[in-house]
């Protein structure tokens, strides 16, 4: 049945496109020159995958990314795409993320 195979597809697209909307304000966005839009799109979906893959706090994804913009160090060991060399950034800086406090907006 065409139904029963594309529902998942559409699931899939729904989530994305929320948490694009959500985390980074997609469609407040107001790019028309050239290729803006489609470029912002793609910097926004790899943002967005290496936020997902960073798992050393329980943040959602906006708070991540807010906090990436706040904090340095935060954003180096969410950009490490292997687990050693987040290890090797958090042993660098000596981060313990598991006894960091949570500004209230974040609890």
């Amino acid at each position: 049945d065409f139904r029963k195979a594309i529902r998942p597809h559409w699931s899939i697209e729904n989530k994305l496109h929320w948490t694009l909307d959500v985390a980074f304000g997609e469609d407040a966005g107001r790019k028309r020159k050239g290729n803006a839009a489609q470029n912002f799109a793609t910097l926004n979906k790899i943002a967005l995958n290496l936020l997902k893959n960073e798992k050393t706090l329980k943040l959602g994804v906006e708070s991540r990314r807010l906090k990436a913009g706040w904090d340095n160090k935060y954003l180096l060991i969410c950009r490490c795409l292997l687990p050693e060399e987040k290890e090797k950034l958090q042993q660098m800086f000596l981060i313990d993320y598991s006894s960091l406090y949570q500004p209230a907006y974040m609890a």
